[in-house]
């Protein structure tokens, strides 16, 4: 497994991340749920705001990883996925 990138790094040069898969680790601040799909917002504590990570029911397991905890610890990877029109300016998802 590659290195962990840190959020900071992540959103210090968001555009460099643009489209690349990468290693994220941190902790559930919160997590939404259906039977096809979900959001975890994942913060290591390196920057003040947390990176939306999207979760489908095509990835290996989606049902164990929709039922995660507050406060679990983490890894993801996944790409990195800009959404300037919404609240978060970016998100990871899994790789397909």
């Amino acid at each position: 497994m590659e290195s962990l990138l840190t959020l900071r790094e992540l959103y210090r040069n968001i555009d460099a991340y643009a489209g690349k898969t990468v290693n994220l680790g941190g902790w559930v601040r919160n997590r939404r749920a259906s039977k096809n799909f979900g959001f975890i917002m994942l913060s290591d504590g390196t920057y003040f705001q947390p990176v939306q990570v999207v979760i489908t029911d095509q990835m290996e397991g989606f049902a164990e990883i929709s039922k995660v905890n507050i406060g679990a610890a983490l890894i993801v990877e996944g790409t990195v996925e800009l959404t300037p029109n919404a609240q978060q300016p970016l998100r990871s998802r899994p790789p397909r």
